[in-house]
């Protein structure tokens, strides 16, 4: 007859891997940094054309799933149509609360369509209550855009975040674009400048 411990071992084994499989150590300290502001959505904005923050921001998710007992929601933008859902989920997370007191459900990432649900039932249940008298506790969003040099549209996204945060390539990214963007994004709502080693 086994032991209860010897079926329980290969289970809390698989449990610890999983822990330690945390992104690299520059996304664990990028996170530390930006929990010195209390943020609820973090945008990160690639600095020039040809560019992604996707890779950035799946790692920083990564370690908030691991570290942030309340979920973390990931939003890749993927083409022109996910603009105005990334608008409404980041707007929402400012203000999601059902009344209980409980998180939004957790979500590793959304497609196009479960971002319209989610925006449009959370829009329509904000609109037809009075806003909180305290803000609750909830998750994190974080939203990758397409640069906004060449998708100024991308801008509606980092308006309505909490933080934002510009992701330079190095030896791709040119000095002109980076200020173009920190210039349209605005120098004050920056809360980071993230180097990926291209």
């Amino acid at each position: 007859m086994k032991s209860r411990l010897h079926q329980i071992s290969p289970e809390r084994d698989a449990g610890v891997a999983r822990r330690l499989e945390l992104p690299g150590r520059e996304f664990q300290e990028f996170w530390f940094r930006l929990a010195r502001k209390d943020w609820r959505s973090v945008v990160l904005v690639p600095a020039d054309a040809g560019e992604s923050a996707a890779n950035a921001a799946r790692s920083l998710a990564d370690v908030g799933k691991q570290l942030h007992d309340l979920p973390v929601t990931l939003f890749i933008m993927a083409n022109q149509l996910d603009y105005w859902p990334a608008v409404q989920i980041v707007t929402t997370a400012a203000s999601t609360d059902d009344g209980s007191g409980a998180p939004p459900a957790a979500s590793d990432s959304l497609d196009y369509a479960s971002a319209l649900t989610v925006a449009s039932a959370a829009s329509t249940e904000l609109s037809s209550r009075p806003p909180p008298p305290e803000r609750p506790p909830a998750g994190k969003v974080i939203v990758a855009v397409h640069p906004v040099v060449v998708e100024p549209l991308g801008l509606a996204v980092t308006q309505a975040a909490d933080a934002i945060v510009i992701c330079v390539e190095m030896g791709h990214t040119r000095l002109a674009s980076a200020r173009r963007t920190i210039e349209l994004v605005g120098r004050a709502r920056i809360a980071g400048c993230l180097v990926i080693n291209s």
